[in-house]
């Protein structure tokens, strides 16, 4: 059985976009092909894309990760990123010390507790 193959798509918004049987959150996220094709034929998702709240970066790929971007693309794509095994896999392959600054920047504030309205750290039970 093959592995379908997989596009990143980059979420500007802050929060979620559903489409299909995925949900898209904030930053960088892993979709099959063949709904991204789907996708980016879909008039509320080509209205989204001009206006600059879902993009699909070239240069992007499970094997090389985010090494094809420039430092600031990829330091601003890491930085929006919330998918811990993707921020971990990008980690793997990425030699530019800036860039692997803002992932385990990134890493750390996702492994952190989560505080809550009341001020108080929510228990990781």
């Amino acid at each position: 059985m093959s592995k379908e193959k997989t596009v990143i798509v980059n979420n500007k918004k802050t929060g979620i976009i559903g489409f299909e049987s995925i949900v898209l959150m904030p930053g960088a996220n892993i979709v099959p092909e063949s709904i991204v094709k789907n996708m980016q034929g879909h008039p509320v998702i080509k209205a989204m894309v001009e206006e600059g709240t879902l993009e699909f970066p070239e240069g992007i790929s499970e094997e090389k990760g985010i090494s094809e971007l420039s430092q600031s693309e990829a330091v601003e794509l890491a930085t929006s990123t919330v998918d811990v095994e993707l921020l971990s896999s990008w980690k793997k392959t990425e030699k530019r010390k800036p860039v692997l600054k803002v992932i385990d920047e990134q890493l750390k504030k996702l492994a952190a507790p989560a505080v809550l309205r009341d001020g108080k750290k929510q228990e990781n039970e």
